[in-house]
């Protein structure tokens, strides 16, 4: 373990502040044409029909909430699974020799190496009858290496600006009188780097001046009218930055 003067040791305690960051955003221009025809104005984002086949993701650990500074001591990939459930790990030390795992599915790589020094921040929560997950995960320059939110918390991603915006798709209302499922525009943006993401669609690639990003998220709401007993409005988003080029 490298010395660092700001590194903690994990803590379940909501109000732990010491080792998360909280960096300033502002929101981006989106008065710039698309980079891809027929996508929304402001959309920088481009196709990334390979992350069908790359996708990596992480769940948080066991527990409610915590947060850490720790190194990562090995990452174990995910065996081969064609239905995408076996798990491999990323596990990390914490300052005080603690050892945390979380959960690691899919055929991609993370950007990160054993030796790295990383911040780690989950939440698990229930919302209703939805369990509601979050995870960020920023290497020592507070770089997100991976982040992802059920309800669409930018706190997990820091640096980076998250909004939903106009409605992109609607459903028909179940019922008569009732209300109608809208799917919307969701803002994933670092600086003017901007993505434009919806439900129905997969990740797409983001340039940033921090490295490539495989970006994705939702944002649902309902129009006026009577809604479903399940109904439920919310965001939700996932970033992995690539890794770089061999």
């Amino acid at each position: 373990m490298h010395d660092d003067p700001e590194r903690a040791t994990a803590s379940t305690s909501s109000t732990t502040t010491t080792v998360w960051p909280t960096i300033e955003t502002r929101a981006p221009s989106l008065s710039r044409a698309a980079v891809e025809p027929k996508r929304p104005k402001g959309d920088q984002s481009r196709t990334f029909a390979a992350w069908e086949t790359s996708w990596v993701r992480l769940e948080p650990p066991p527990g409610e909430e915590g947060e850490l500074n720790g190194e990562v001591i090995v990452i174990v990939p995910a065996p081969a699974d064609a239905s995408g459930r076996a798990k491999g790990s990323l596990r990390i030390e914490a300052a005080d020799g603690r050892v945390v795992e979380l959960p690691l599915s899919g055929p991609g790589t993370l950007a990160l190496a054993p030796g790295d020094e990383v911040k780690v921040r989950w939440r698990v929560r229930h919302h209703g009858i939805h369990l509601v997950r979050e995870l960020g995960v920023l290497d020592r320059n507070h770089r997100v290496i991976y982040a992802s939110s059920g309800s669409g918390d930018a706190s997990f991603a820091p640096g980076w600006y998250v909004e939903a915006k106009d409605v992109a798709e609607r459903s028909e209302p179940r019922m008569k009188g009732g209300a109608a499922r809208e799917s919307r525009w969701l803002v994933l943006a670092k600086g003017d780097a901007s993505a434009l993401v919806k439900e129905s669609e997969g990740a797409r690639r983001l340039v940033t001046p921090e490295g490539d990003y495989a970006v994705s998220g939702s944002a649902i709401s309902w129009s006026d009218g009577m809604l479903p007993p399940d109904a439920s409005s919310y965001e939700s988003f996932g970033l992995v930055l690539l890794p770089a080029a061999p």
